[in-house]
């Protein structure tokens, strides 16, 4: 089967909106730190570094259930079960803003001994005032922080993922105002700050909440009836991997921090927060890619699709191989410009430190998005060890050993190069657990997907086809009427099919088409306890089961085809994700 146009020009939209939008979660501290370190001074860079643990414990949290939700609420699209999507969409809304104003009054309470808990002791005891300030303004913030990638999420799985950018472009406005306004006029230091960070936040969330209410009719939303604590089971089973991968990224940075206060300069310090400022941008770019693989993967896995997940993950992994190149030698050669953003050139120490450090720092990108990209398609297919394995060597034990020996070794140049070598072991980690599984060398992508046999339909009791024209569709409806009938399904059973496929693929060329000039149509049909046929397109959304239900009685003739296969039907569903027309008819 050729590769789909549909799989790739939606991974690519989806690609975009979720890199743009993954923004709306860091956004604020990005800006936090630029004109922390430009205004405010080393010291207070050095404070706004310590602080990164506590914001890697709660993005493990929202995560847990913002990864979980998003992949859950996929895989039940794609298996036609909108009402399940909404349990699990309610429930998690109510559990998790409850989370949420619980941690923020613990922040705001207990920010003294947080601090020291951060680092913030000893020689270091001097940032603990700053650092206590910036986790105080943050704390006000952290309610709708938690909630917030919820609604994002749901916001990409409907499609609208233009909006959440309008979002991010609003946050970061607000941000940079706040941020401007504490420097020159309110002086509030670290704590004004965070309060800025706080105020974007909810400019962001409300903006989305307006959204949803006001510019379109959301295909999963909060529903009171449909809170249900049973649903949480499948979001706990795909976001708790979720949460361990942020425990090892939260040890992880708390080691590194550890090791850099104990062998390294505050200027040292400074430079290592900057970068991770500038993770602000990269993690964005790699968690973008994997979000769109996670959730595409998903809905893919719920339809037992397993041609569509091979052609989706080898254009993944081109795509991502090719964008996070590029990103790396475009922060390798602007590196020195880039670290003028946090340092002015008269710190001539701190600068020259910092550009070495980053541009050691990012030849890690390129490995790590790819790494990253395996974890979230082995989550959302449901191989959950896998998922355990790699999150294990890439975020904990490669990485804090490393750092650990190097560090003391080599100094910070130690620290910032073990980043890249752990990356490198995680990939030859991955290949070898493959090559031990199944005894042999993976050769390319499809050997390194691990499919389990739950989504294997043998070649013979499929028929999977994709068109980009009228011609193709005709060819297409024949083809389906041939395989029917050499499955032994009668005449009249072939016949309907095939014809049902001919009016929703000429559809979909000409009034879908008004709606997206590149709308493609894939066809499947399968045998999935009992014969399953899947239309698949990305034009204007469309609800073939409503269009018949509101004009059953005008003519009786027209979409005579597929009125005959629903009628049919033992089950016909239709569902929208991502901006693609789902329409599932089981035989």
């Amino acid at each position: 089967m050729p590769e789909s146009k549909l799989i790739r020009a939606v991974f690519l939209s989806s690609m975009v909106t979720m890199i743009l939008s993954n923004l709306a979660t860091f956004a604020g501290s990005m800006v936090d730190g630029v004109i922390t370190s430009r205004f405010l001074g080393s010291e207070s860079m050095a404070a706004f570094q310590l602080s990164i643990p506590l914001n890697l414990c709660v993005v493990m949290i929202f995560q847990v259930f913002s990864i979980g939700v998003q992949n859950t609420c996929a895989r039940f699209l794609g298996a036609g079960k909108l009402k399940s999507s909404v349990s699990a969409y309610t429930t998690s809304v109510f559990i998790l803003t409850g989370i949420g104003i619980i941690t923020g009054v613990i922040t705001a309470v207990f920010h003294t001994p947080i601090s020291a808990l951060l680092g913030a002791t000893g020689d270091k005891a001097s940032l603990a005032d700053g650092l206590g300030q910036y986790i105080t303004g943050l704390s006000f913030g952290l309610p709708v922080l938690f909630i917030m990638p919820l609604t994002i999420g749901v916001m990409h799985i409907e499609g609208r993922g233009s909006y959440v950018v309008g979002s991010v472009i609003l946050q970061a406005v607000v941000d940079v105002v706040g941020d401007l306004l504490n420097v020159f006029i309110f002086r509030k230091g670290m704590l004004g700050m965070g309060i800025a960070t706080s105020v974007c936040n909810y400019a962001s969330f409300l903006f989305l909440i307006f959204i949803r209410s006001r510019c379109y009719e959301p295909v999963i939303q909060v529903d009171r009836r449909e809170f249900d604590l049973s649903s949480l089971k499948e979001v706990f089973k795909v976001g708790f991997p979720a949460a361990v991968d942020r425990v090892y990224k939260t040890v992880q940075m708390y080691t590194v921090n550890m090791v850099l206060a104990a062998i390294a300069t505050s200027a040292e310090i400074a430079a290592f927060g900057a970068i991770n400022t500038l993770n602000y941008i990269y993690n964005p770019i790699t968690m973008g890619i994997g979000t769109a693989v996670l959730t595409m993967s998903a809905v893919f896995f719920g339809e037992k699709d397993e041609k569509s997940i091979r052609q989706l993950m080898r254009y993944a992994v081109r795509v991502a191989i090719i964008v996070e190149a590029c990103v790396a030698v475009i922060s390798f050669a602007g590196a020195p410009l880039m670290m003028r953003m946090f340092f002015d050139s008269s710190n001539t120490d701190s600068l020259v430190i910092a550009v070495r450090a980053l541009q050691m720092y990012v030849l890690y990108i390129p490995i790590y998005g790819i790494n990253y990209m395996f974890q979230k398609y082995y989550n959302s297919t449901g191989n959950i060890k896998m998922n355990y394995i790699l999150s294990a060597f890439d975020n904990l034990i490669f990485i804090c050993i490393l750092v650990f020996v190097l560090g003391n070794l080599l100094g910070s140049d130690g620290v910032f190069i073990s980043f890249v070598l752990a990356e490198i072991l995680t990939t030859i980690s991955m290949i070898i657990v493959m090559a031990v599984k199944h005894r042999r060398i993976p050769k390319g992508i499809s050997d390194m997907l691990d499919l389990s046999e739950e989504i294997h339909v043998p070649e013979c009791d499929q028929y999977q086809v994709s068109a980009d024209s009228v011609a193709e569709v005709v060819a297409a409806s024949e083809g389906l009427r041939e395989f029917c009938l050499s499955k032994g399904l009668p005449g009249r059973t072939a016949n309907r099919f095939s014809l049902a496929v001919e009016e929703l693929g000429i559809n979909i060329m000409s009034w879908g088409r008004e709606k997206n000039k590149k709308a493609t149509v894939d066809i499947r049909m399968a045998c999935l306890d009992g014969w399953t046929l899947r239309v698949r397109d990305n034009g204007g959304l469309f609800d073939a089961t409503k269009w018949l239900e509101i004009h059953d009685e005008d003519d009786p003739l027209h979409n005579f085809g597929l009125r005959l296969v629903l009628k049919g039907a033992k089950d016909v569903s239709y569902v929208s994700a991502m901006k693609i027309n789902n329409l599932i008819i089981k035989y």
